[in-house]
């Protein structure tokens, strides 16, 4: 293919803009009305872009015309190009205008579903024009993803090493230990040994709350056997409501929790368990407007928690 084929008068976006009006009208005319443009000039437009093409992109029906095979396949990369069109205007404008943009947000269970909404909330309040989007997954894929640029900040449990990601403290998080109240007698007493022996519900292995917490379990030499293996905050709750062991979850994850008495915290002298919660975001990057007021509400909302 002829490497100056986009250069070429041949193909341009209004031939294209043309070409997808004349499909969608079926007729020449409708897609002159459609366009603001004359029938001449739709014609000639498509005539253009015929003789540039070597080929027929419509034949005439009783009703009007449809494209040919070739014309078909014209229409779905003119589609592909003039939706990349937009996106490219979009993305442009979200450089110079604080009132559009868009945000992709991933976080970690903790910080995704009990601290991001709220804060997600008011700077909605401020720009209704920005959207974003909030993933909840853990903490090692919220790094994976921001790296590979899925999305644009991410927020977990554990502390950034890699110079390619830039980071600071969104928030301190302590890891308490909780059961359901019918077993709360049962724990009393106990070492931290007889607590895992009676059970333990974890989250999946990548969850940063896991990763602390049975770090510190090591830490005290505590050896882990009855393990239940659940893959959300909420999913561990109910195993522990109903009966299947204890857990160590973050205090945000379980507040309503214990002001409900749906679950009981257990204090034990030899348990002072805790992490820190990050925003993640690429180092050296060029950002939008969106993405800096966004990380200077999460920066204020660190200050004044």
């Amino acid at each position: 293919m002829d490497e100056d084929i986009l250069t070429k008068p041949g193909i341009t976006l209004q031939k294209l803009r043309i070409l997808i009006a004349v499909a969608n009208e079926g007729k020449f005319s409708k897609a002159g009305d459609k366009l603001g443009i004359t029938q001449p000039a739709v014609s000639l437009q498509v005539k253009e872009l015929e003789n540039f093409l070597g080929a027929s992109i419509f034949e005439r029906i009783s009703t009007g015309v449809k494209p040919t095979e070739l014309g078909q396949q014209l229409i779905i990369y003119a589609r592909q190009i003039l939706s990349l069109t937009l996106d490219l205007e979009n993305s442009a404008r979200q450089y110079s205008n604080l009132e559009l943009g868009s945000l992709n947000v991933g976080a970690s269970s903790t910080p995704g579903d009990y601290i991001l909404p709220m804060i997600i909330k008011d700077f909605h309040s401020s720009y209704p024009g920005i959207n974003i989007t909030l993933s909840i997954t853990n903490t090692e894929t919220v790094i994976n993803q921001l790296i590979e640029r899925k999305i644009d900040i991410g927020v977990g449990g554990k502390e950034n090493t890699l110079p390619e990601i830039q980071s600071f403290e969104l928030d301190k998080d302590d890891i308490i230990i909780v059961s359901p109240p019918k077993l709360a007698e049962a724990f009393v007493g106990k070492n931290l040994q007889d607590i895992a022996n009676l059970g333990l519900v974890f989250r999946e292995k990548g969850s940063a709350t896991r990763t602390v917490a049975e770090d510190y379990l090591k830490q005290k030499g505590i050896a882990l056997k009855n393990i239940l293996e659940l893959g959300s905050n909420e999913a561990v709750k109910s195993a522990v409501k109903y009966g299947a062991g204890s857990a160590m979850l973050s205090r945000h994850a379980v507040k309503e929790d214990l002001d409900a008495g749906h679950l009981c915290k257990i204090e034990h002298d030899d348990w002072d368990c805790s992490r820190n919660l990050y925003v993640y975001q690429i180092a050296k990057s060029t950002t939008t407007p969106a993405h800096s007021k966004f990380i200077n509400s999460l920066e204020g909302w660190s200050k004044n928690r």
